[in-house]
Protein backbone atom coordinates (compact mmCIF):
# COMPACT_ATOMS: atom_id res chain seq x y z
CA UNK A 1 0.00 0.00 0.00
CA UNK A 2 2.62 2.35 1.13
CA UNK A 3 4.14 1.69 -2.69
CA UNK A 4 0.54 2.70 -4.30
CA UNK A 5 0.61 5.91 -2.37
CA UNK A 6 4.11 6.49 -3.16
CA UNK A 7 3.76 6.51 -6.87
CA UNK A 8 -0.45 8.80 -6.14
CA UNK A 9 1.79 11.62 -4.18
CA UNK A 10 4.03 12.01 -7.49
CA UNK A 11 1.24 12.26 -9.45
CA UNK A 12 -0.72 14.38 -7.10
CA UNK A 13 0.48 17.68 -7.43
CA UNK A 14 -0.78 17.47 -11.03
CA UNK A 15 -4.07 18.83 -9.82
CA UNK A 16 -2.91 21.88 -8.42
CA UNK A 17 -2.42 23.32 -12.16
CA UNK A 18 -5.44 25.99 -12.43
CA UNK A 19 -4.88 27.06 -15.66
CA UNK A 20 -2.22 26.33 -18.28
CA UNK A 21 -1.14 27.15 -21.96
CA UNK A 22 0.81 24.33 -24.35
CA UNK A 23 1.49 23.58 -27.68
CA UNK A 24 0.32 20.06 -29.19
CA UNK A 25 3.82 18.47 -30.35
CA UNK A 26 4.56 19.25 -26.43
CA UNK A 27 1.57 17.78 -24.74
CA UNK A 28 1.79 14.38 -27.09
CA UNK A 29 5.38 14.27 -26.49
CA UNK A 30 5.44 14.68 -22.86
CA UNK A 31 2.37 11.72 -22.98
CA UNK A 32 4.76 9.36 -25.18
CA UNK A 33 8.03 10.23 -23.06
CA UNK A 34 5.83 8.64 -20.18
CA UNK A 35 4.82 5.77 -21.95
CA UNK A 36 7.84 5.25 -23.03
CA UNK A 37 9.24 5.15 -19.63
CA UNK A 38 6.93 2.86 -18.32
CA UNK A 39 7.17 0.67 -21.48
CA UNK A 40 10.77 0.31 -20.23
CA UNK A 41 9.74 -0.57 -16.42
CA UNK A 42 6.60 -2.67 -17.38
CA UNK A 43 8.87 -5.74 -18.21
CA UNK A 44 10.79 -5.78 -15.21
CA UNK A 45 7.25 -5.50 -13.14
CA UNK A 46 6.04 -8.50 -14.94
CA UNK A 47 9.19 -10.71 -14.08
CA UNK A 48 7.86 -9.90 -10.18
CA UNK A 49 6.15 -12.92 -9.00
CA UNK A 50 7.31 -16.33 -9.05
CA UNK A 51 10.70 -15.10 -9.29
CA UNK A 52 11.09 -17.50 -6.57
CA UNK A 53 15.07 -17.94 -5.07
CA UNK A 54 14.97 -21.89 -5.76
CA UNK A 55 15.21 -22.49 -9.72
CA UNK A 56 13.67 -25.46 -8.89
CA UNK A 57 9.99 -26.79 -6.88
CA UNK A 58 11.04 -30.85 -6.93
CA UNK A 59 8.69 -33.39 -8.87
CA UNK A 60 5.17 -34.07 -7.53
CA UNK A 61 3.69 -33.79 -5.05
CA UNK A 62 5.64 -31.17 -4.35
CA UNK A 63 4.20 -27.21 -4.51
CA UNK A 64 4.07 -23.85 -3.07
CA UNK A 65 1.89 -21.45 -2.22
CA UNK A 66 2.57 -17.88 -1.38
CA UNK A 67 2.01 -13.99 -1.85
CA UNK A 68 4.89 -11.61 -3.85
CA UNK A 69 4.74 -7.81 -3.50
CA UNK A 70 7.18 -5.62 -4.99
CA UNK A 71 7.88 -2.62 -7.59
CA UNK A 72 9.63 -1.65 -10.69
CA UNK A 73 11.10 1.88 -10.59
CA UNK A 74 10.02 4.03 -14.02
CA UNK A 75 12.50 6.84 -14.54
CA UNK A 76 11.34 10.33 -12.87
CA UNK A 77 11.57 12.07 -16.33
CA UNK A 78 8.65 10.68 -17.65
CA UNK A 79 6.65 13.06 -15.09
CA UNK A 80 9.17 15.89 -15.33
CA UNK A 81 8.02 15.98 -19.23
CA UNK A 82 4.07 16.15 -18.71
CA UNK A 83 4.84 18.81 -15.45
CA UNK A 84 6.81 20.81 -17.86
CA UNK A 85 4.44 21.05 -20.44
CA UNK A 86 1.53 21.70 -17.85
CA UNK A 87 3.43 24.09 -16.00
CA UNK A 88 3.49 22.65 -12.91
CA UNK A 89 6.90 23.43 -10.99
CA UNK A 90 5.37 21.25 -7.82
CA UNK A 91 6.39 17.95 -9.35
CA UNK A 92 9.89 17.95 -9.06
CA UNK A 93 9.97 18.79 -5.67
CA UNK A 94 8.90 14.97 -4.67
CA UNK A 95 10.74 13.32 -7.90
CA UNK A 96 14.28 14.84 -6.61
CA UNK A 97 13.30 12.98 -3.55
CA UNK A 98 12.91 9.46 -5.81
CA UNK A 99 16.51 8.66 -6.72
CA UNK A 100 15.60 4.99 -8.08
CA UNK A 101 12.49 6.42 -9.74
CA UNK A 102 8.62 6.76 -8.98
CA UNK A 103 7.92 2.73 -7.67
CA UNK A 104 5.24 1.00 -10.45
CA UNK A 105 3.67 -1.15 -7.06
CA UNK A 106 3.18 -5.28 -8.29
CA UNK A 107 1.62 -7.30 -6.17
CA UNK A 108 0.11 -11.23 -6.87
CA UNK A 109 -0.82 -14.83 -5.25
CA UNK A 110 1.48 -17.30 -6.96
CA UNK A 111 1.98 -21.00 -7.10
CA UNK A 112 3.94 -23.68 -8.16
CA UNK A 113 3.85 -27.55 -8.12
CA UNK A 114 5.70 -30.19 -9.58
CA UNK A 115 5.35 -31.92 -12.99
CA UNK A 116 5.29 -35.91 -12.39
CA UNK A 117 8.16 -38.35 -14.00
CA UNK A 118 9.77 -35.05 -15.83
CA UNK A 119 11.92 -32.90 -13.95
CA UNK A 120 9.61 -29.73 -14.01
CA UNK A 121 7.44 -27.51 -12.22
CA UNK A 122 4.76 -25.46 -13.35
CA UNK A 123 3.28 -22.10 -11.70
CA UNK A 124 0.81 -19.36 -11.83
CA UNK A 125 0.51 -16.17 -10.62
CA UNK A 126 -2.57 -13.74 -10.19
CA UNK A 127 -2.97 -10.18 -8.90
CA UNK A 128 -5.81 -7.32 -8.37
CA UNK A 129 -7.42 -4.49 -6.54
CA UNK A 130 -10.53 -6.20 -5.18
CA UNK A 131 -13.24 -3.68 -5.40
CA UNK A 132 -13.45 -2.59 -1.69
CA UNK A 133 -9.95 -2.11 -1.65
CA UNK A 134 -10.56 0.59 -4.68
CA UNK A 135 -13.21 2.19 -2.68
CA UNK A 136 -11.44 3.02 0.38
CA UNK A 137 -8.52 4.18 -1.83
CA UNK A 138 -10.34 6.38 -4.06
CA UNK A 139 -12.22 7.27 -0.42
CA UNK A 140 -8.81 8.32 1.15
CA UNK A 141 -7.32 9.92 -1.71
CA UNK A 142 -10.00 10.73 -4.60
CA UNK A 143 -8.00 8.92 -6.91
CA UNK A 144 -8.99 6.18 -8.91
CA UNK A 145 -6.35 2.66 -9.35
CA UNK A 146 -6.91 0.16 -11.42
CA UNK A 147 -4.23 -2.95 -11.20
CA UNK A 148 -4.78 -6.44 -12.51
CA UNK A 149 -1.91 -9.28 -13.24
CA UNK A 150 -1.94 -12.57 -14.53
CA UNK A 151 0.39 -14.80 -15.86
CA UNK A 152 2.27 -18.41 -16.01
CA UNK A 153 5.74 -20.16 -15.95
CA UNK A 154 7.60 -23.76 -16.54
CA UNK A 155 10.29 -24.74 -15.62
CA UNK A 156 13.16 -27.20 -16.58
CA UNK A 157 15.80 -28.73 -13.99
CA UNK A 158 19.06 -29.12 -15.63
CA UNK A 159 20.57 -29.90 -12.37
CA UNK A 160 18.12 -30.66 -9.34
CA UNK A 161 20.40 -29.71 -6.24
CA UNK A 162 21.16 -32.90 -5.17
CA UNK A 163 23.77 -33.00 -2.64
CA UNK A 164 26.98 -30.37 -3.15
CA UNK A 165 25.05 -29.45 -6.86
CA UNK A 166 23.34 -26.66 -7.11
CA UNK A 167 19.77 -26.55 -8.65
CA UNK A 168 20.17 -24.99 -11.93
CA UNK A 169 16.97 -24.41 -14.50
CA UNK A 170 15.42 -22.67 -17.68
CA UNK A 171 12.27 -21.53 -18.31
CA UNK A 172 9.77 -20.05 -19.97
CA UNK A 173 6.61 -17.92 -19.04
CA UNK A 174 3.80 -15.28 -20.34
CA UNK A 175 2.64 -12.04 -18.17
CA UNK A 176 -0.03 -10.26 -18.67
CA UNK A 177 -0.13 -6.95 -16.67
CA UNK A 178 -2.44 -3.88 -16.78
CA UNK A 179 -3.05 -0.61 -14.43
CA UNK A 180 -4.72 2.62 -14.35
CA UNK A 181 -4.69 5.96 -12.41
CA UNK A 182 -7.24 8.75 -12.53
CA UNK A 183 -6.94 11.76 -10.54
CA UNK A 184 -9.56 14.79 -10.42
CA UNK A 185 -10.13 18.17 -10.60
CA UNK A 186 -6.81 19.31 -12.95
CA UNK A 187 -7.16 23.03 -14.07
CA UNK A 188 -7.83 24.44 -17.46
CA UNK A 189 -5.68 23.24 -20.42
CA UNK A 190 -5.11 25.59 -23.52
CA UNK A 191 -3.39 23.72 -26.40
CA UNK A 192 -2.17 25.87 -29.15
CA UNK A 193 -2.66 23.81 -32.66
CA UNK A 194 -0.08 23.41 -34.92
CA UNK A 195 -0.05 26.43 -38.10
CA UNK A 196 -0.75 23.67 -40.63
CA UNK A 197 -4.34 22.65 -39.08
CA UNK A 198 -5.17 26.52 -38.33
CA UNK A 199 -6.96 26.65 -41.62
CA UNK A 200 -8.55 23.02 -41.15
CA UNK A 201 -8.99 22.27 -37.58
CA UNK A 202 -9.00 25.70 -36.05
CA UNK A 203 -6.34 27.94 -33.83
CA UNK A 204 -6.18 26.33 -30.22
CA UNK A 205 -7.46 22.91 -28.24
CA UNK A 206 -9.16 24.01 -24.88
CA UNK A 207 -9.83 21.40 -22.03
CA UNK A 208 -12.15 22.36 -19.42
CA UNK A 209 -11.27 21.09 -15.69
CA UNK A 210 -11.26 17.35 -15.51
CA UNK A 211 -10.10 14.18 -14.70
CA UNK A 212 -6.39 13.10 -15.74
CA UNK A 213 -5.65 9.45 -16.71
CA UNK A 214 -2.79 7.51 -17.19
CA UNK A 215 -2.58 3.99 -18.33
CA UNK A 216 -0.61 0.84 -19.54
CA UNK A 217 -1.04 -2.19 -21.24
CA UNK A 218 1.67 -5.57 -21.51
CA UNK A 219 1.74 -8.30 -22.91
CA UNK A 220 5.65 -9.98 -21.59
CA UNK A 221 7.03 -13.45 -22.83
CA UNK A 222 9.88 -14.04 -20.46
CA UNK A 223 13.20 -16.57 -20.79
CA UNK A 224 15.30 -17.25 -18.00
CA UNK A 225 18.15 -19.59 -16.77
CA UNK A 226 18.36 -19.52 -12.83
CA UNK A 227 21.02 -21.29 -10.33
CA UNK A 228 20.30 -21.47 -6.47
CA UNK A 229 22.24 -23.26 -3.61
CA UNK A 230 20.79 -24.11 0.05
CA UNK A 231 23.27 -23.15 2.91
CA UNK A 232 22.04 -24.06 6.31
CA UNK A 233 18.78 -22.08 6.76
CA UNK A 234 19.34 -20.00 3.76
CA UNK A 235 19.36 -20.25 0.29
CA UNK A 236 20.68 -18.12 -2.18
CA UNK A 237 20.14 -17.84 -6.05
CA UNK A 238 21.37 -15.50 -9.05
CA UNK A 239 20.41 -16.06 -12.85
CA UNK A 240 19.50 -14.36 -15.89
CA UNK A 241 16.83 -13.56 -17.87
CA UNK A 242 15.17 -11.97 -20.97
CA UNK A 243 11.96 -10.37 -21.46
CA UNK A 244 10.02 -9.91 -24.61
CA UNK A 245 6.95 -6.83 -23.83
CA UNK A 246 4.28 -5.80 -26.12
CA UNK A 247 3.68 -2.85 -24.57
CA UNK A 248 0.89 0.24 -24.69
CA UNK A 249 0.82 3.49 -22.46
CA UNK A 250 -0.28 6.74 -22.13
CA UNK A 251 -2.86 9.14 -20.79
CA UNK A 252 -5.43 11.84 -21.58
CA UNK A 253 -7.88 14.32 -20.14
CA UNK A 254 -11.65 13.15 -19.07
CA UNK A 255 -13.59 16.54 -19.63
CA UNK A 256 -15.34 18.87 -21.89
CA UNK A 257 -12.88 19.71 -25.10
CA UNK A 258 -13.49 22.54 -27.44
CA UNK A 259 -11.75 23.65 -30.31
CA UNK A 260 -11.73 27.82 -30.56
CA UNK A 261 -14.73 27.45 -28.22
CA UNK A 262 -16.67 25.41 -30.09
CA UNK A 263 -17.87 21.38 -30.25
CA UNK A 264 -15.42 19.09 -31.69
CA UNK A 265 -16.45 18.18 -34.77
CA UNK A 266 -16.09 14.56 -36.89
CA UNK A 267 -13.67 16.40 -39.42
CA UNK A 268 -11.74 17.97 -36.81
CA UNK A 269 -11.16 14.55 -34.79
CA UNK A 270 -10.07 12.88 -38.19
CA UNK A 271 -7.18 15.36 -38.62
CA UNK A 272 -5.84 15.26 -35.02
CA UNK A 273 -5.72 11.73 -34.83
CA UNK A 274 -3.30 12.32 -37.49
CA UNK A 275 -1.11 14.72 -35.03
CA UNK A 276 -1.10 12.03 -32.42
CA UNK A 277 -4.29 12.07 -30.33
CA UNK A 278 -5.47 8.69 -30.80
CA UNK A 279 -8.73 8.78 -29.10
CA UNK A 280 -10.81 12.43 -29.24
CA UNK A 281 -14.45 13.44 -28.77
CA UNK A 282 -16.16 16.65 -26.93
CA UNK A 283 -15.50 14.45 -23.67
CA UNK A 284 -11.94 13.52 -23.64
CA UNK A 285 -9.23 13.15 -25.30
CA UNK A 286 -6.34 9.68 -25.37
CA UNK A 287 -2.46 9.98 -26.11
CA UNK A 288 -0.79 6.58 -26.44
CA UNK A 289 2.66 4.75 -27.43
CA UNK A 290 3.29 0.97 -28.38
CA UNK A 291 6.41 -0.35 -27.75
CA UNK A 292 8.13 -3.76 -28.93
CA UNK A 293 11.02 -4.79 -27.72
CA UNK A 294 13.41 -6.44 -25.53
CA UNK A 295 15.70 -6.59 -22.31
CA UNK A 296 18.19 -8.77 -21.12
CA UNK A 297 18.13 -8.75 -16.77
CA UNK A 298 20.33 -9.61 -14.03
CA UNK A 299 18.41 -11.17 -10.87
CA UNK A 300 19.13 -12.78 -7.57
CA UNK A 301 18.14 -12.83 -4.16
CA UNK A 302 18.43 -14.70 -0.77
CA UNK A 303 15.73 -16.52 1.54
CA UNK A 304 15.47 -18.10 4.33
CA UNK A 305 14.04 -21.35 5.45
CA UNK A 306 12.10 -22.24 7.98
CA UNK A 307 10.62 -25.93 7.91
CA UNK A 308 7.83 -25.48 5.28
CA UNK A 309 7.68 -21.62 5.45
CA UNK A 310 9.92 -19.57 3.28
CA UNK A 311 11.06 -15.92 2.71
CA UNK A 312 12.72 -14.46 -0.45
CA UNK A 313 14.29 -10.99 -1.02
CA UNK A 314 14.90 -10.56 -4.66
CA UNK A 315 16.92 -7.39 -6.52
CA UNK A 316 16.07 -7.59 -10.45
CA UNK A 317 18.52 -5.14 -13.03
CA UNK A 318 17.81 -4.38 -16.60
CA UNK A 319 20.43 -4.01 -18.59
CA UNK A 320 19.68 -1.90 -21.60
CA UNK A 321 17.94 1.00 -19.19
CA UNK A 322 19.73 0.03 -16.24
CA UNK A 323 16.39 0.12 -14.75
CA UNK A 324 15.49 -1.60 -11.36
CA UNK A 325 12.88 -3.74 -9.37
CA UNK A 326 12.80 -5.03 -5.62
CA UNK A 327 10.30 -7.71 -4.12
CA UNK A 328 9.67 -9.54 -1.69
CA UNK A 329 7.87 -13.00 -1.15
CA UNK A 330 6.54 -15.10 1.38
CA UNK A 331 5.17 -18.83 0.82
CA UNK A 332 4.28 -21.82 2.07
CA UNK A 333 6.70 -24.76 0.24
CA UNK A 334 6.73 -28.62 0.60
Amino acid sequence: MKKILWILLCLVVLTTSAFAQADLSGLTGSFEDFADGVATSLPLAAAIGLNWNDAYTKGFPHFGVGITTGAAFIPVSSFNEIADVLEISEVSAITDKVNLGVPLPVYCLDARIGIPILPMDVGVKFGMIPESAKEFLSGMTDFGFDYSMVGIEARYAILEGKGPMPELSVGVGYTRLTGNITMPGIGSQSIDLPAELNSTVGNTLNIAPSDINFGWTANVIDLKAQASMNLLLFNVSAGLGYSHGFTQAGGGFDGVVMIDDAEVTQAQIDELESAGIDNLSGTGLEILSQTDGGNFRLFGGVGLNIALLKWDLGVIYGLADQSLGLSTNIRIQL
